[in-house]
């Protein structure tokens, strides 16, 4: 969320993720022991009145418990761990007590793999995930922890920055590693995320947290100079974004949060804050639609299934009944309409009546194919 408004959404979405949302430790707590929650209380309401889980990061230590420490990416805060851990403790317990029972997850610091972002060592921020995910359990048992969202995956240093922090054992004390898996370029298909996702399951699986579940909470930082996409491909991208996630899920990927919403500064604007929803936020939530009370069966790509390479398949099964979602990375594929296929869905709302002898074409734009029943 990149707004400090409160506002959410014009459209369906599962949960949202706060950061860049002016709710930083160095924003909440500007001098010692005086708070201003009035952004974060905000945002809290907001989400509460929307039915949508939080998951707020704790990250960005104030100018105050680290004066000596490195400059950050952001003016109220420093890169710098706090000088005195002590400092941490409070300000992780005071959050977790006020958002008892409302908060749902917590993120224990955003991008360390980036000095602007955090300048200590893996030891100390091990030791910072154990603290914190010790008071949260304490204060708040039903509110679960997900460790600092490592990025620059797609590098070796990045990787091997994650694979140092797994030796330290913090994921002991997490429900869930937060990661950024973006595509290679933030204007690179989607579908990248995938190979990503499997590329980060098998240093986990190596390291020997293999099982711990993923969250996917952003893009690398060059998503902060890469240019707008055309409204055609942001429409599909959105769409595809979370798609390739729900094909992630084999590499233990369980959430996708989309960065960001309310900005205008980023290669896909879904909505500005206080506008009306773009193509694509608008195809977010037909997605969400779409999706709504379903269970994910399986997905395969290419060869795997006879499709043309480039060509994805998932399937999902609601209420007894399977239906299949297919898209392109790029081109179009026309398929005969096979046995049992009758209703084609677009993402622009059009509905169409399948019959023998009928073809199925579809792109870079998703459809959702259903089955008849029996």
């Amino acid at each position: 969320m990149n707004t400090n408004t409160g506002e959410m959404p014009g459209f369906r979405t599962g949960a949202v993720r706060l950061w860049e949302s002016e709710t930083r430790w160095g924003t909440i707590e500007s001098r010692r022991g005086r708070y201003d929650w009035s952004v974060l209380e905000r945002s809290v309401d907001a989400a509460e009145r929307r039915g949508l889980p939080v998951l707020l990061t704790l990250s960005g230590t104030p100018l105050w418990a680290a004066p000596d420490g490195r400059k950050g990416a952001y003016a109220d805060s420093r890169a710098s761990p706090p000088a005195d851990l002590a400092d941490w403790d409070r300000f992780v317990e005071k959050v977790a007590t006020r958002y008892r029972g409302r908060v749902e997850a917590y993120e224990l610091w955003d991008y360390p793999s980036h000095p602007l972002h955090y300048a200590g060592s893996v030891a100390v921020l091990a030791e910072m995930v154990e603290r914190a995910s010790r008071i949260i359990r304490r204060v708040d048992s039903g509110a679960l922890v997900a460790c600092p969202s490592f990025g620059e995956l797609w590098e070796e240093r990045g990787r091997e920055l994650l694979r140092r922090f797994a030796r330290t054992g913090a994921y002991e004390n997490c429900h869930a590693a937060a990661l950024k898996l973006p595509p290679r370029r933030a204007d690179s298909p989607p579908e990248e995320i995938i190979d990503l996702a499997r590329n980060v399951h098998d240093v986990l699986y190596e390291e020997g947290v293999g099982q711990i579940p993923v969250w996917n909470t952003g893009p690398d930082r060059n998503v902060a100079v890469t240019p707008p996409l055309d409204a055609r491909r942001a429409r599909d991208y959105a769409v595809r974004f979370y798609l390739a996630g729900l094909y992630s899920r084999y590499y233990g990927v369980e959430r996708m949060y989309f960065y960001s919403w309310g900005s205008t500064g980023v290669p896909l604007v879904v909505q500005p804050v206080g506008g009306r929803p773009t193509q694509a936020g608008l195809r977010m939530g037909r997605l969400r639609q779409w999706l709504d009370g379903a269970r994910i069966a399986a997905c395969g790509q290419g060869g795997q299934l006879g499709l043309p390479e480039g060509a994805y398949t998932c399937r999902f099964e609601r209420d007894g009944r399977p239906f299949v979602i297919r898209w392109t990375t790029k081109g179009r594929v026309d398929l005969p309409v096979a046995e049992g296929e009758h209703l084609l869905r677009r993402m622009d709302g059009r509905t169409v009546r399948l019959r023998a002898g009928d073809r199925i074409g579809f792109g870079e734009e998703p459809v959702l194919v259903e089955y008849r029943e029996g």
